[in-house]
């Protein structure tokens, strides 16, 4: 972390301070059979009570397979009390993202770009 982190409660992420920011999401997942894997990024609006989906994408395998998913999106946090981004998984059968306590596998990445104007 290079100056204040990101705080977390309850699936929301906090941002620390005000600007533009670049958000990632990289998910490692794996299907058994035909199956999907559909990775997310949502922020609630200023306002604090609409939630909006800024980055969606799912992708299919045919047969059981590791693979890694990954989206970005763009954001100007103007209000660090309402402005909150979280994170969904989904699958059509029993796809798994993956997760490990040694080494990244499903992660998130938060960088500030440059001060609102």
């Amino acid at each position: 972390t290079l100056g204040t982190a990101m705080s977390y409660s309850s699936g929301l992420f906090t941002f620390p301070t005000t600007g533009y920011w670049e958000v990632q999401f990289f998910g490692q997942y794996y299907t058994t059979g035909s199956d999907n894997m559909g990775i997310g990024i949502q922020c609630y609006e200023s306002d604090g009570t609409t939630l909006r989906t800024l980055a969606q994408a799912v992708v299919g395998e045919s047969s059981s397979y590791y693979n890694t998913i990954t989206i970005a999106s763009y954001i100007n946090i103007t209000n660090t009390s309402t402005q909150k981004v979280r994170f969904f998984a989904n699958s059509i059968a029993s796809a798994q993202l993956k997760g490990a306590t040694d080494r990244d596998k499903t992660y998130v990445v938060f960088k500030r770009l440059a001060a609102s104007v």
